[in-house]
């Protein structure tokens, strides 16, 4: 086991020791109309983007990872966000699979002193 896991799993590091650890949980995105698990990836572009200058696709050739907005929808709701929302076109969907899945989840803090122990002692423990 990595010896900093080590003493994470025991008591607090002393902040005299210089050491500060952030303990950060992976959470994925939710459908913005039920709460169920994200499978889609919805992204518009301010209209007119590419001479926009209040667009993220201004002046840029290939624009089909630029998004001024973006929604995260299940299945169920993907057909309610296809058409794009008013001053915006629609430009790209990304479906949760392999190639993408790392758009669908975002690292959170963990305050909870408990679930940072546990997270930390569960990391440890897959290391040995």
């Amino acid at each position: 086991m990595a010896s900093w896991l080590g003493r994470l799993k025991g008591d607090r590091m002393s902040e005299a020791s210089g050491v500060r650890i952030t303990v950060e949980e992976r959470v994925p995105k939710l459908c913005l109309e039920c709460d169920a698990p994200a499978q889609f990836k919805v992204t518009y572009l301010l209209s007119g983007a590419r001479s926009n200058p209040a667009s993220n696709a201004y002046g840029k050739d290939d624009c089909s990872w630029c998004e001024d907005e973006a929604v995260f929808v299940c299945q169920k709701h993907l057909r309610l966000h296809e058409q794009a929302p008013d001053g915006y076109g629609f430009c790209s969907r990304f479906e949760n699979g392999e190639r993408f899945k790392h758009l669908f989840h975002e690292w959170v803090p963990v305050t909870n002193t408990a679930r940072a122990r546990q997270l930390v002692a569960e990391a440890a423990d897959s290391e040995e």
